[in-house]
């Protein structure tokens, strides 16, 4: 009998020391490199393919945007010989109408077709090739005005345009009031709160255009509201 007893606390023993191992042993991990996707992406090092920027990387490291938006619609004036690409909001979307020499876009939301002379336009004029984009504004918009109350104003220049606004100088109004509400100037065309420039881009010296943007984008609230897709940064001559 005390041999049996023996003989199973030994067979306990090896038991006991073989899970002991067993639980010590390392798990066999998988070989890191050799589960890459059809983009060559390793999974098993946590990358992954981002469709925006076209490349692998760690969420945790590096964001990739859920979607990159291009333009996706336009709208060609014969008369104006331009096409102006924009974004359109599947959302929110965005209309576009020619008419005469203005192109208006608007939001067919809070903004409708019936009244879409209230949206965003831009509005094309001519001139002499030689004539400057200042003396062009002044002799179409300022001739009978006193050029100290009322006078163009280059607010910015690169190699290839050129922006001008209609300005004034900020005197207060002799009831006290802001200069912006008695004025001279034309009130469509000059200085105001929002945003309204005109522009001439020197690959095409007869021609200048107006635009008027006010104070949003039509991309508002979107993810992918970035200056390439705005409508008054896509504009192409067609003839």
């Amino acid at each position: 009998m005390k041999k049996i007893f023996i003989f199973a606390a030994l067979l306990l023993s090896l038991g006991l020391s073989a899970c002991s191992l067993s639980k010590n042993q390392p798990l066999e991990e998988p070989l890191v490199g050799n589960d890459r996707d059809e983009h060559s992406c390793i999974g098993s090092a946590g990358y992954s393919w981002c469709e925006a920027k076209q490349k692998c990387l760690r969420i945790w490291e590096e964001e990739c945007p859920a979607e990159v938006l291009g333009v996706n619609s336009s709208i060609s004036s014969e008369e104006l010989g331009i096409k102006v690409s924009y974004y359109s909001n599947p959302e929110n979307k965005t209309g576009a109408k020619a008419e005469g020499q203005r192109i208006y876009f608007y939001m067919n939301g809070p903004i409708t077709v019936s009244d879409y002379r209230t949206g965003q336009y831009l509005e094309g004029f001519t001139k002499e090739d030689d004539v400057s984009l200042a003396s062009a504004i002044a002799d179409r918009f300022l001739k009978d005005i006193d050029k100290d109350k009322c006078f163009v104003k280059v607010i910015e220049e690169t190699d290839t345009y050129q922006k001008a606004i209609i300005d004034y100088p900020d005197t207060p109004c002799p009831d006290g009031s802001p200069a912006f509400t008695c004025h001279p100037c034309p009130a469509e065309y000059s200085r105001t709160n929002g945003i309204a420039y005109f522009m001439y881009y020197k690959d095409q010296p007869a021609k200048y255009f107006y635009f008027s943007i006010g104070q949003y984008s039509l991309l508002m609230g979107s993810a992918g509201a970035t200056s390439s897709l705005e409508w008054f940064n896509n504009l192409e001559f067609i003839k």
